[in-house]
C-alpha cells in the first residue's frame, strides 16, 4: 500500500533539498502570483463598480495587515530563528518561534479590529465588517504561520496549502458563481473566501504544534525591543504599494479605488520572481551570513537581482504599452487608466531590480539603519500621495509610490555596498573575492 506523501517533512537528501527545499516553493509562489491575479479578475466580473472598489480595499488592507501590522514578526522570524539556532540549539529557537507567533497574533488582532472600524465603518453593514475583520485576520495568521514553517524548512507545507490549493478552491468556487450568471457581493466572497481558508490553516497549526512552547520574561523582552525595527521596516512595502488603493477609496471613492486596485494587483505580476526568490532565499541567506560565508551570501544576492530584474522588465514593456487594454479585461470603465498602470509597474520594476537588498541588510544586523531609511521613504510616499488625493489628482498617487520607491531602493543598495561590502545589484553576480565589512 502506497503511502501519502507528508507536506510536513523535511528533506534529508540533498536532491530532495533542491526540490523541495528550492524548485517546488518558488514554483508556488509563481503560480500563487497568477492564481491570485486570476481571482481578482474574476471578482471584477462578479461585483458592481462599487462592490469591486470595497473588495479591492479589504485586499489591500488584508496584505497591510500580512505584512505590516504583526509588529515585524515575518522577519523577525528568519531572522531571529537561525541566530538563536547557531548560538542556543532548537529548542531556544522554538522558544523564540513561539514568542513571535504570539506577538505577531495580537498586534493583528489588536491593529485588524482598529484598522477595519476606521477604514470600513460607513462603507459597509456591521456583517459586512465583521466579515472584513474575519477574513483580514485568517489571511494574516495564515502569513504567520507560513514564515514559521519557512524556517523549519517545511516549505510545501508552508506553501502549498494557502498558496496552492486555497486559491485553486477560491478560483473554482467563484468561477462557479460566474458560469452560474449570479451576482454577488463583497461580503458573500469574504465569507466564502475565510471558509475555505480555514482547513489550511488548521493543518498548518497542527503541525508547529509540538514545535510551540512558552518563552521566559527575559528573551521575550529583548526579542520584543529588537522586534520594533523589523516593524518599521516591514511597514514601509505595504505604505508604498497597498496605502495607495486604501487613500484613493477615501478620496476618490470606490469606483475609482477599483480602478487603482486593479492597477496595483497587475502591477504586482512583476515581482512574482521576487517573491518566489525571497520564499527559497530567506533562509539559506540567513545561514550562509551567519556562518559568515561570503562567497555564497554575494551568490545569493546578485542572482537574486539578476533573477528578478530580467523577468521584471520582460513584464514591465507589455504592461506599459498595453495598460489600457489590460484594465478593460477588469471592467470597460477602466480602459482609460493605463498610465495608472504604467507607473505602479515602474514602481515594482525598481523593487524588482534591487532584489533582496533591504532583507539582506536586516539580516545582516543593520535593521536600525534600514528603519531610519524605510521611515524617511515611507513617510514620504505617504504625504505625497495624500497631497496628490488632496489636489484630486488620482495619477499623482501612482507617482509618487513610483518615484519614492526608485530613492529607497537606491539608497539601500548603496547602504549595503558600503557597510556590508556586498554588490546587491545583479551586477554582484558576477563578482570575484571580496570579504564582509
Amino acid at each position: 500500500m502506497t503511502q501519502a506523501p507528508d507536506l510536513g517533512a523535511v528533506p534529508r537528501r540533498p536532491w530532495q533539498r533542491l526540490l523541495v527545499g528550492g524548485l517546488l516553493p518558488a514554483g508556488i509562489k509563481i503560480a500563487n502570483a497568477g492564481l491570485g491575479y486570476l481571482t481578482t479578475l474574476i471578482a471584477a466580473w462578479l461585483l458592481s463598480p462599487a462592490e469591486y472598489g470595497l473588495f479591492g480595499a479589504v485586499i489591500a488592507f488584508s496584505l497591510l495587515c500580512s505584512f505590516a501590522l504583526s509588529y515585524g514578526q515575518p522577519v523577525a522570524m528568519i531572522k531571529f530563528y537561525h541566530e538563536q539556532l547557531v548560538a542556543s540549539g532548537e529548542r531556544a529557537a522554538d522558544r523564540q518561534l513561539s514568542w513571535s507567533l504570539l506577538v505577531g497574533g495580537l498586534c493583528l488582532l489588536l491593529c485588524t479590529l482598529a484598522g477595519a472600524l476606521w477604514l470600513f465603518a460607513g462603507k459597509t453593514d456591521a456583517r459586512g465588517l465583521g466579515l472584513i475583520v474575519l477574513f483580514c485576520l485568517l489571511f494574516s495568521a495564515g502569513e504567520l504561520l507560513s514564515v514559521a514553517l519557512r524556517v523549519k524548512e517545511r516549505m510545501l507545507a508552508a506553501l502549498a496549502p494557502r498558496d496552492a490549493l486555497w486559491r485553486a478552491l477560491v478560483i473554482a468556487a467563484l468561477s462557479l458563481l460566474w458560469l452560474g450568471g449570479k451576482a454577488a457581493t463583497t461580503s458573500q466572497l469574504l465569507l466564502l473566501m475565510s471558509l475555505l481558508l480555514l482547513p489550511c490553516l488548521a493543518y498548518q497549526l497542527r503541525l508547529l504544534g509540538p514545535h510551540l512552547s512558552w518563552v521566559w520574561r527575559g528573551e521575550g523582552a529583548r526579542l520584543h525591543r529588537r522586534s520594533c525595527a523589523f516593524w518599521g521596516i516591514v511597514l514601509t512595502g505595504p505604505i508604498l504599494t497597498q496605502a495607495g488603493t486604501l487613500i484613493v477609496s477615501g478620496s476618490f471613492g470606490l469606483d475609482d479605488s477599483g480602478a487603482y486596485f486593479a492597477a496595483e494587483r497587475t502591477s504586482n505580476l512583476l515581482t512574482f520572481l521576487l517573491v518566489a526568490i525571497h520564499i527559497v532565499v530567506g533562509p539559506r541567506l540567513a545561514r550562509a551570513f551567519e556562518t559568515r560565508d561570503f562567497a555564497t551570501t554575494q551568490r545569493l544576492v546578485g542572482l537574486s537581482a539578476l533573477l528578478a530584474g530580467g523577468a521584471s522588465l520582460l513584464l514591465f514593456v507589455p504592461l506599459a504599452l498595453f495598460g489600457n487594454e489590460v484594465l478593460a479585461c477588469f471592467s470597460p470603465r477602466y480602459a482609460g487608466q493605463g498610465a495608472l498602470l504604467s507607473w505602479l509597474a515602474l514602481a515594482q520594476l525598481c523593487n524588482a531590480m534591487a532584489g533582496v537588498t533591504a532583507f539582506f541588510l536586516q539580516m545582516a544586523g543593520f535593521e536600525r539603519l534600514t528603519l531610519i531609511l524605510s521611515a524617511w521613504f515611507a513617510l514620504l510616499s505617504l504625504g505625497l500621495q495624500l497631497l496628490a488625493a488632496r489636489l484630486g489628482s488620482l495619477e499623482g498617487v501612482a507617482i509618487a509610490s513610483a518615484g519614492v520607491s526608485l530613492l529607497l531602493n537606491l539608497a539601500c543598495i548603496l547602504a549595503c555596498r558600503r557597510h556590508t561590502g556586498v554588490d546587491s545589484t545583479l551586477l554582484g553576480v558576477f563578482r570575484q573575492g571580496g570579504a564582509f565589512r
